[in-house]
């Protein structure tokens, strides 16, 4: 044990009453990994699927699952413990505590929820064999297919090591492979031609991309299926969708719309890709841009559901991401201007958040 950790280790120690002597690597990796946590939320980063903010994500993320699995319940004393060693060379870290300790306690909820999550879809899924119930208990291990492990990897944001920590096993080498499929196409430029027009990938500029999927189903609610996106920019400040509408919507119909996507946010719907042939995609109804230049295989968003649930997507749409997890984390939608771009074309300007 390093010096530097001993203060931290002993806190460990009494909180999950077990010993460092027979735990030594979970419990440096706890230290380590929160100790890390709260440096780099003191230095401006914060938890998202991007660079240094993803590199946090994961810090907290496995810190906190070696602490429960050593049956740690509360970690505001270690989040206390760290910053009191290090107060007298780091007193920015007292300043910022609230900071520090609001950042990783949302996303350990975050994470909590998206494992809840997870978990229900892999037992609502594994329940029902040619329509018909296996009963409703599930084993202590079960195997599930490496599509869905790949849709917890990619949906949830579950690293293969803990969607294993919740009792499932898949096949290693097909999941390698999916994870090869997928970065392939990314490098060849296939997913960006549907990015959506995101100016970057930070959370805020995420929140706002899922915001537009249920935007644009919205408007074909309202007005019909002829109506479809047209191109959209998307920043951390606003969301920008263009739409084919001949006239200006009204004052009514706007409050519609937002108290329609409001609905959908609150709902918390579950938002997932997979990748799909492009013409079942399109048998299935899925809306999107430059459907004649499609690859073979797209990656398709659904929100609400997914393709063996059709009736209970609200969105399906070809999309290359990325997006929130659930809908509840886009958390608002505010319409605050219209203007028409000419063409038959319209132009609606939002926030969210």
């Amino acid at each position: 044990m390093t010096s530097d950790f001993k203060p931290t280790i002993k806190l460990i120690e009494s909180q999950t009453q077990k010993s460092y002597t027979e735990h030594a690597a979970p419990m440096r990796i706890i230290a380590d990994h929160f100790g890390g946590s709260i440096f780099l939320i003191t230095n401006g980063v914060t938890p998202s699927n991007k660079d240094q903010g993803y590199i946090l994500r994961r810090l907290i993320r496995r810190g906190f699952d070696n602490f429960s699995q050593l049956g740690g319940k509360d970690i505001s004393p270690l989040l206390e413990r760290i910053v009191d060693q290090y107060k007298e060379t780091d007193p920015e870290l007292v300043e910022k505590f609230e900071t520090i300790k609001y950042t990783i306690l949302e996303e350990v909820k975050k994470y909590i929820m998206a494992m809840e999550k997870a978990k229900n879809y892999i037992e609502k899924k594994y329940r029902i064999d040619n329509g018909k119930r296996i009963g409703d208990e599930l084993l202590g291990v079960k195997e599930i297919s490496a599509d869905d492990a790949f849709i917890l990897y990619g949906t949830h944001g579950l690293s293969p090591t803990q969607i294993k920590s919740l009792g499932y096993t898949f096949d290693d080498l097909a999941f390698a492979e999916k994870m090869k499929n997928h970065k392939d196409l990314s490098k060849s430029g296939a997913g960006q031609k549907f990015k959506g027009g995101l100016a970057d990938h930070s959370e805020k500029t995420i929140m706002g991309h899922t915001a537009t999927h249920l935007m644009h189903q919205a408007l074909r609610d309202m007005f019909g299926k002829q109506l479809h996106q047209t191109g959209s920019n998307i920043t951390t400040e606003r969301v920008r969708f263009d739409f084919n509408f001949d006239r200006k919507l009204t004052d009514d119909e706007i409050l519609q719309l937002e108290k329609t996507v409001n609905q959908k946010i609150k709902a918390n719907l579950p938002v997932h890709f997979e990748m799909i042939p492009t013409s079942t995609a399109q048998e299935m109804g899925a809306i999107g841009l430059f459907t004649d230049t499609y690859q073979e295989t797209s990656k398709i968003y659904f929100v609400g559901g997914d393709s063996k649930n059709l009736t209970e997507n609200y969105s399906i749409e070809f999309c290359g991401g990325p997006h929130v997890e659930f809908t509840g984390l886009v958390k608002s939608f505010k319409i605050f201007k219209q203007e028409n771009i000419g063409n038959k074309q319209r132009r609606i300007y939002a926030t969210v958040g």
